[in-house]
């Protein structure tokens, strides 16, 4: 897979102890580190490799974090071996197999993948393709060659994830998704090559890719393009940076989540979680549809189904319910807001009988997992009182 760049130092020195050449990217079309950089130029990606040299064998480091490094046995036909480590613990170990010049089949292992994962290759004159197959999908990555270079396209089934075209020296010129609103990268370059400046088109329009600071704007649409194809510094360049960022934990049970909003975008996509080696693992709806009660709800008639939001509140807690203020409780007059109600108030237990709240009190600013039960019924009971289930959220973008 491609590797990127970030942040630009004065000078690199590896923990080896000896210097390293800089590089933006991996590349399939040269199959080894292209893009040649200075640490100036560095400062135009969010990731870059610092390559190390000894014989046939490669250590490329990420960075600047330096927490992934590949470790690559090289022979006279290309990469033979690929060693992935995060935090000095294996992620991954790639082997290739060569028939007549050209690589045939590659074969994944290690804690990085579920399973071993084998991949086939088929070369025409203006193609290579790779191709491998995970529970019954079919997954396909074409190289082909172009008059200016080459396009690399990889799909799931019949659906595109990704397009990426290359220059004749195998440098990224252009990245993008290929769902119904496709994000783009542009990377310009000198006549010799060297990065200048990388553009994105979001929402049909071109701005700079930066990614040190969150832009305004960003929504679940965007995050709907991103896939398992593509990379953390990939989708920092596409949409910019996150509004909170958190790390977990080191080796192979490293993970990152980034979410892209202060506010509440509903059962709509947020954040994007990634594996121990930055590559994306898929969108996640930090907020979703429901107003909740904490501990274990029980439903009346059959369960459609269940929210469960970590939030704030406001929580209240009345008797023995500990509810979001919003909470709708029945009441032999129709429904009520929990924030609305008082001590004194007649309310319905759980078996529909009338009842008079002893206590209802706000409870301290704490973050609470709260439940929402879908039922057939459209109502469910917890703490012994008499709850609506909300019905489906519209949702928002």
């Amino acid at each position: 897979s491609l590797q990127w760049a970030v942040l630009a130092v004065c000078s690199l020195v590896v923990a080896q102890g000896s210097a390293a050449d800089l590089f933006e990217e991996w590349s399939p079309v040269s199959r080894g580190p292209a893009g040649a950089l200075t640490p100036a130029q560095a400062r135009k990606l969010p990731r870059y490799l610092a390559v190390e040299r000894d014989g046939n064998d490669l250590a490329i480091t990420f960075m600047p974090e330096g927490r992934v490094t590949w470790h690559v046995t090289t022979g006279p036909d290309g990469p033979i071996s690929k060693r992935t480590e995060v935090d000095g613990q294996l992620w991954t170990h790639s082997v290739f197999m060569y028939r007549g010049g050209r690589v045939a089949e590659k074969s994944v292992t290690g804690p990085g993948v579920s399973g071993p994962v084998h991949f086939i290759y088929a070369h025409t004159a203006l193609s290579t393709t790779r191709t491998t197959t995970r529970d019954g999908t079919h997954y396909t990555w074409t190289l082909s060659r172009t008059r200016t270079g080459s396009e690399a396209i990889w799909t799931e089934g019949k659906r595109v994830l990704r397009r990426q075209r290359f220059d004749a020296a195998g440098r990224t010129t252009q990245l993008s998704t290929a769902r119904d609103a496709p994000l783009e990268l542009t990377f310009a370059r000198s006549r010799t090559g060297v990065l200048q400046r990388i553009t994105r088109t979001i929402d049909g329009k071109r701005e700079r890719a930066g990614f040190r600071r969150p832009r305004k704007g960003r929504a679940p649409a965007h995050l709907r393009e991103i896939n398992g194809a593509f990379e953390r510094h990939e989708v920092l360049l596409l949409i910019g940076a996150p509004i909170t960022h958190s790390t977990d934990a080191k080796g192979p049970a490293h993970a990152v989540v980034d979410n892209y909003t202060d506010d509440c975008w509903l059962n709509d996509p947020s954040e994007i979680r990634y594996d121990a080696a930055g590559k994306v693992v898929g969108t996640h709806a930090a907020c979703i549809c429901g107003f909740c009660v904490a501990g274990n709800p029980a439903p009346v008639g059959d369960i459609l189904g269940r929210d469960e939001h970590w939030t704030r509140g406001p929580w209240f807690a009345l008797d023995g319910a500990v509810v979001t203020g919003d909470h709708l409780l029945a009441t032999p007059n129709g429904p009520r807001k929990a924030s609305q109600l008082a001590a004194g108030d007649i309310v319905l237990d759980a078996q529909r009988r009338p009842h008079a709240l002893k206590s209802v009190r706000p409870l301290p600013d704490a973050l609470r997992l709260g439940h929402n039960l879908r039922t057939s019924s459209g109502m469910f009971h917890a703490g012994g009182l008499l709850f609506h289930a909300e019905p489906p959220c519209k949702r928002r973008d």
